[in-house]
């Protein structure tokens, strides 16, 4: 194998990974957090707290773009409130993952544009 497909493998491997992850994350987050709360109370307060919960993990982002840290705490519970809201709206987790989806390749944007601290 030489370079270049090394290359494409691993990307694809780890294209690959991340949507697997993401796919995850949507179930546990959108499907079962988000579902069980709207299920015991207002879509409002069911909402802000699976979203609060979402935001948890992604503190490790932080690491990834430390000089954004307000924008980009800010941006995950906005995508938060928005994928719960849909989620407990629709009462599917499809738009919340296509929309949490296009939040991560964002992300990944900005990370590979951002210069490394070296």
């Amino acid at each position: 194998m030489n370079l270049s497909q090394m290359i494409i493998s691993s990307f694809t491997t780890a294209a690959s990974m991340l949507v697997i992850a993401l796919i995850y994350i949507v179930i546990l987050f959108r499907g079962l957090i988000a579902g069980a709360l709207g299920r015991r109370m207002s879509v409002g307060k069911a909402n802000v707290i699976q979203a609060l919960i979402f935001l948890a993990p992604h503190r490790l982002l932080l690491l990834v773009l430390p000089k954004v840290v307000a924008l980009l705490m800010v941006g995950i519970l906005g995508l938060g409130l928005l994928t719960g809201w849909l989620r407990l709206r629709s009462g599917s987790i499809g738009p919340g993952l296509l929309i949490h989806g296009i939040g991560n390749a964002f992300v990944g944007i900005l990370a590979a544009m951002s210069p490394t601290s070296g």
